[in-house]
């Protein structure tokens, strides 16, 4: 095999060990399909550029892409302790055997420290991405803290949030940002670039909010896409 051929297999070796397809690939790259099958292929190798987004949006250990030397990931370069805390990516670069290693965080508040991870669940990828339609890199698990969608939400209540959805292009409960204290509401878009707020505990009053006037001050964080309970 040539060394274009080489790079190719690898390359096609390492997305299928992500679970992913073609297309999953290379979403968050801003490539096309057809490029990354003509590299699988050994008809193409990447630009610099695009080498580099590979690898780093992946965690691919680059010198085992381009050369074939040392493991697969760049997280498997060195050993970490059970106490040293892995940022997203790498739990996401740590997903085998059919299961992806979502990052957990403790409650709401952690979500101001984003590297600060306090556990890992596993999920079927296969249950993500056929029935969920979910990329496993956009999801992460967190513990419910207030009670302002209660019942259908409770204090301690696990769930799990698409980060990529930070718009309501649909209705539904999402996690927010409002004046630097993170929520988690029903959001409906209404006319004029507006939003309501709401909650299913009717002692928190519903509110509005303009995204024009008010854009700094809320932030959307992502939608909740499924939920742990506990009986």
């Amino acid at each position: 095999m040539t060394e274009m051929e080489n790079f190719g297999a690898r390359l096609r070796k390492v997305r299928k060990e992500l679970g992913l397809t073609q297309k999953e690939f290379v979403a968050p790259i801003g490539i096309s399909g057809a490029y990354l099958s003509d590299m699988e292929k050994g008809k193409k190798f990447p630009s610099m550029p695009i080498l580099q987004l590979m690898t780093v949006r992946h965690q691919i250990n680059r010198t085992w892409l381009e050369k074939g030397k040392g493991p697969m990931f760049a997280w498997q370069q060195s050993s970490p302790s059970k106490e040293t805390r892995l940022t997203p990516r790498q739990l996401e670069a740590q997903s085998h055997d059919g299961y992806a290693y979502l990052p957990s965080y403790k409650g709401q508040s952690d979500l101001n420290k984003p590297d600060e991870i306090v556990d890992s669940l596993a999920f079927k990828k296969s249950w993500l991405i056929s029935e969920m339609r979910l990329n496993p890199a956009d999801l992460y698990l967190l513990n419910v803290e207030d009670d302002s969608m209660a019942p259908c939400l409770s204090p301690g209540d696990l769930i799990l949030v698409n980060h990529q959805e930070s718009k309501v292009i649909r209705d539904g409960i999402y996690v927010v940002r409002l004046d630097g204290t993170l929520l988690i509401k029903r959001l409906q878009r209404l006319p004029g670039n507006q939003v309501k707020v709401s909650s299913q505990n009717k002692v928190y009053e519903p509110f509005t909010v303009d995204l024009d006037k008010q854009a700094g001050d809320f932030i959307i964080i992502g939608r909740v896409v499924w939920a742990g309970k506990k009986m």
